[in-house]
């Protein structure tokens, strides 16, 4: 399955996440796509803490109602069609850039965020995870 979900990655122009959960295992694929040169967009909701280590050069969006603000991410991807993606140097960290039809070099994650500010992720450690309840621990058996 690992090449096939590569292949996926590899023909699109977006990976698109939604962290819920510490060390849910998307960060493989989040890698994969910054490795590749895509867009990586990750959606975060506002009321649970996830990881602190999260991948660089991504776009990390941070929501309260999901459904509501359906249609603030929608104008964020017909913002990023205008670049083409690319990688470079912010003061020392690797960030993902935008290449604008009109010559622009941007990083990227930083435009969006000026852009559509009440999107923007900051880690807070204060938030409670997600917790999970186990169904049928006899599989563990």
């Amino acid at each position: 399955m690992y090449l096939v979900d590569s292949s996926k990655i590899a023909g699109a122009r977006y990976f698109v996440g939604h962290n819920l959960l510490p060390s849910s295992g998307q960060g493989i694929e989040e890698e994969k796509a910054k490795n590749l040169i895509r867009i990586p967009v990750i959606l975060m909701d506002r009321n649970i803490r996830v990881s602190r280590m999260q991948p660089s050069r991504s776009i990390y969006l941070e929501y309260f109602d999901f459904q509501a603000q359906r249609n603030e991410f929608v104008k964020v991807f017909k913002y990023l069609q205008q670049f083409e993606p690319g990688v470079g140097f912010h003061r020392g960290i690797s960030v993902l850039l935008g290449f604008g039809k009109d010559g622009a070099i941007l990083n990227l994650q930083d435009a969006v965020y000026a852009q559509f500010p009440d999107l923007r992720y900051t880690y807070d450690g204060t938030k409670p995870t997600t917790q999970l309840e186990i169904q049928n621990p006899e599989i563990f058996g």
